[in-house]
């Protein structure tokens, strides 16, 4: 069991281009009144795209900030709400790069995985390819127009459950804000007089998704509020 279960968990650490349809009332069920222990595949950085008229206008970077803590914003939201649910949680963070064996990190009798990671789908906002990933900002730009950026949050979830480790259902939520300015520089750059309201967007994106998430696996029941900015900060798990 324990060996196919860290198989899973090696699995769960790839990016899915689609999901199947799941039966929230399955997963309620078999998760019972077991923890759930949240893992966060997602980056520390906000992706950047500058996309121009055509293909060869087209930039992308990285915006990497420390103070933004994206990937520990979704662990703390998803706990959050978990719990506000009325269900024992905790985050499992890892050191980049780390290998781990997950099923001794975890109760594997008492408790299942949370995986959430980063999704891939269309742009909504602007209809343009390529399609985005993840979490992150691209402005797009053509002859004779003003500048336009939008902020973005592409997750997947699913469940690892030791008890039923054939079945790994996956559900993916999305969230696209049109910003009342042009964000980026060329480069592209973030410049700093619009990093606090980019960061902003994408923690309230954020907390939304996480929410949608965790509704559409079944995990629960009622109204829970959404206006996450406010959610209860909680004290993740240890670190590996």
């Amino acid at each position: 069991m324990k060996k196919l279960f860290v198989a899973m968990c090696l699995a769960a650490s790839a990016i899915l281009s689609g999901c199947g349809t799941v039966d929230p009332l399955r997963i309620r069920s078999q998760v019972g009144d077991k923890g759930l222990v949240v893992l966060v595949r997602v980056p520390n950085e906000l992706s950047l795209s500058w996309l121009g008229t055509t293909l060869l206008n087209n930039e992308s970077a990285v915006h990497a900030n420390p103070d933004w803590a994206i990937k520990h914003w979704v662990e703390e939201r998803s706990v959050a709400v978990l719990r506000q649910a009325g269900r024992k949680a905790r985050a499992l963070v890892l050191q980049p790069g780390a290998q781990v064996a997950l099923a001794q990190m975890i109760d594997t009798t008492n408790e299942v995985v949370l995986v959430i990671a980063p999704g891939y789908g269309p742009d909504k906002v602007f209809n343009r390819p390529p399609y985005v990933s993840g979490i992150g900002l691209r402005q797009h730009t053509w002859f004779g127009m003003e500048a336009a950026s939008a902020t973005y949050v592409q997750l997947d979830a699913r469940i690892l459950n030791p008890s039923h480790p054939k079945e790994v259902q996956i559900v993916s939520s999305e969230s696209f804000q049109r910003l009342p300015f042009a964000a980026l520089e060329k480069g592209p750059i973030l410049p700093p007089r619009v990093e606090g309201a980019v960061r902003d967007a994408i923690r309230a994106q954020i907390d939304g998704v996480v929410l949608d998430l965790i509704g559409r696996l079944g995990l629960f029941e009622g109204p829970i509020d959404s206006t996450s900015p406010r959610l209860p900060s909680v004290e993740t798990g240890p670190r590996g």
